[in-house]
Order: C-alpha cells, then structure tokens, then sequence
C-alpha cells in the first residue's frame, strides 16, 4: 500500500508528461474513446494505452467498456485531487 507521500509523487509525475497532460486537456471537453483520442493526439495505441494506465491509477481519469470500445473521462473531483495534493507540501 502507497503512503501519502508515495500517492502524490506518483499523482506530480503522472502529470509530469505532455502526452499525459494533452489526454488530460482533451477530455476537459468531454469522454472520448481510445481510436479517437489516439487519433486527436497522434499516439499510437500502445503508447496510449500506457498514458492512460497511469492516468487511470492515478484517478485522475475514469474508463469504462462500451461494447469493444474503451472510453475515458475525466475523474469530477480531478483538480480537487490535484490542489489537495499541492497544498499538503506547501
């Protein structure tokens, strides 16, 4: 089990990568599937599926199955996450 600290190491360096922040900006907008993710940011679907394996434990995104289609959203309480995290350093 991760402590505190470990949770938000893991939360800062996920979001520490561009591709990983793009897939983040682009589902401000809404869920979208993993072809049209891959598609609007130009990753292959290996390296996306690895962005958003990590996305994913990190809570920040959501994915569930529709028939053979992963889609992914945003978590709603993402930037609460996200600020909780920073404020517990500063």
């Amino acid at each position: 089990m991760m402590s505190n600290i470990e949770k938000h190491a893991f939360l800062f360096k996920a979001l520490s990568d561009v591709n990983r922040l793009a897939v983040l900006r682009e589902l401000q907008n809404g869920s979208l599937c993993a072809c049209a993710l891959g598609e609007k940011l130009d990753l292959a679907q290996p390296a996306l599926s690895y962005h958003m394996k990590i996305l994913c434990q990190t809570g920040l995104v959501n994915s569930q199955q529709k028939g053979k289609w992963k889609h992914y959203s945003l978590n709603p309480d993402f930037e609460k996450e996200i600020y909780r995290g920073l404020l517990s350093y500063l």
